[in-house]
């Protein structure tokens, strides 16, 4: 998917990008893109993915993305265990900084479930990568980034010195 994305280059006043239900993110099998330092879309300002496979790193799709325009992103995505979860956050901070909106869906892929630690993790240790990227104004993560995971006093004050500007915050069903 990633090299038939490349053919949309042309579209360079591209300004929302919707994967729908179906997509595979892969790597991509050319390396033409891991040599270029500039977004495929350099004014991209939505990106939402909806249900995408992504049994492999999401790095390179963002990789390609990479923009300081992109100010909102949400997502839908099972991933396999904690290391994958915080490396998607920190493949998403690095490649854009300037987001202000996060909405994002993450399950657990329940058949590698039982890899994962029996320790329950902060939220904030997952999703500690986007602790610096101080412009966010909305974050909701609904449902389960992962199970038993808890939100305590530290990691609520960790998000509120991390993102000054905050006017939207939905941690759904996480308990305190």
């Amino acid at each position: 998917m990633l090299d038939a994305l490349s053919l949309l280059a042309p579209l360079t006043t591209l300004e929302r990008l919707e994967f729908r239900p179906g997509y595979i993110v892969e790597s991509p099998r050319v390396s033409s893109w891991s040599s270029r330092h500039w977004s495929l879309f350099p004014i991209l300002q939505d990106l939402k993915l909806h249900r995408v496979n992504c049994r492999q790193s999401l790095h390179h799709l963002f990789k390609m993305l990479q923009t300081e325009t992109l100010h909102s992103f949400e997502a839908t995505f099972d991933y396999p265990n904690d290391t994958a979860c915080k490396r998607t956050f920190e493949s998403l901070a690095r490649c854009f900084p300037c987001l202000r909106k996060l909405r994002c869906i993450m399950k657990y892929m329940y058949e590698e479930q039982n890899q994962t630690s029996s320790t329950a993790p902060s939220l904030c240790e997952l999703v500690s990568p986007l602790l610096t990227v101080p412009s966010m104004e909305t974050v909701i993560l609904p449902g389960e980034i992962r199970p038993r995971c808890y939100v305590g006093d530290a990691e609520l004050n960790a998000m509120s010195a991390a993102w000054p500007h905050l006017r939207i915050l939905d941690l759904g069903e996480y308990p305190f």
